[in-house]
Formats: structure tokens, sequence, C-alpha cells
């Protein structure tokens, strides 16, 4: 489901954080890791290839024309043609998809579903990852 490769050690086991932290493979750590690879002088193959794998799965859950700002009812992901991209913060371990934790423990699909608290204390939708992508078109031209 999730199309690249894994993103944590064989022996480890994926958990939750706080509450509202569901499990998950998380864009801007993501990021950082590819970020920390990119930077390596002398990549190995297995390297590079979970560089180009990384990178090409953030191309691949990129969301265009849509924004999370403030409304008069909170922060919510709204319509707004030609912006993004955006990354959601989460993205579930079997599915691949979108998701969004609650101070219950409760797992929503629709960012625009959790608590107004949740929504604006959290950055559920985040641009960072651009940054990989970025270095990578540099990277991807020096290590082809």
């Amino acid at each position: 489901a999730l199309g690249w490769l894994p993103r944590w050690a064989a022996w480890l086991v994926p958990t939750s954080a706080r509450n509202y932290e569901p499990r998950s493979v998380a864009s801007g750590e993501t990021t950082d890791i590819l970020i920390f690879l990119m930077g390596e002088p002398n990549p190995t193959p297995e390297m590079k290839a979970a560089i180009r794998a990384g990178a090409e799965w953030l191309k691949s859950v990129e969301v265009h024309d849509k924004s999370f700002e403030m409304t008069d009812d909170g922060r919510k992901l709204i319509d707004k043609p030609g912006a993004g991209p955006l990354w959601s913060r989460n993205y579930d371990i079997v599915t691949g998809q979108p998701i969004f934790g609650d101070k219950d423990q409760k797992i929503h699909d629709d960012v625009n579903n959790i608590s107004i608290g949740r929504r604006n204390g959290y950055s559920w939708w985040i641009a960072s990852p651009q940054k990989a992508l970025d270095a990578y078109a540099e990277w991807s031209a020096a290590n082809s």
C-alpha cells in the first residue's frame, strides 16, 4: 500500500506517540531522512534506491489546490485553486491514506472532522517535504 521501502528497521514495531499521533508514516520525518541521506558524499546503491523511492513516494502523495488555513471555524483544509503542494503529516501504514488523530485517540480520514483544538494546535498539513524534492532534483542530476 505504501509503495516504497519500509521506513523503520525490521526489528522495530511502529507505534503511536501522543494520543493524537497515531502510528503512521510521517512525511516530515521522511523529508528529514531524505535530506540526511542526500548529504552523504558517497551513497551506496541501497542508499540511492532508498532516496529515489522516498522522493517518488513524496511526489505520489502531494496534494494540490488545497490550503490548510484559519477559517471562522478554526483551521481547515479548504479548496484553493493553485495552492500547494501540501502533504499530510501522517499516512496510515497499511492503506497509505492521510490520517488525523484526536485527543480521544480516534483516527479520522478528514482533518476537518477532528476537534477544533487539535485542528488549531497541530500542523496536520505541511509544505516542508518540498525541501526534499527540491534537493532531490539537484541530487538526482549528480547521482544518475
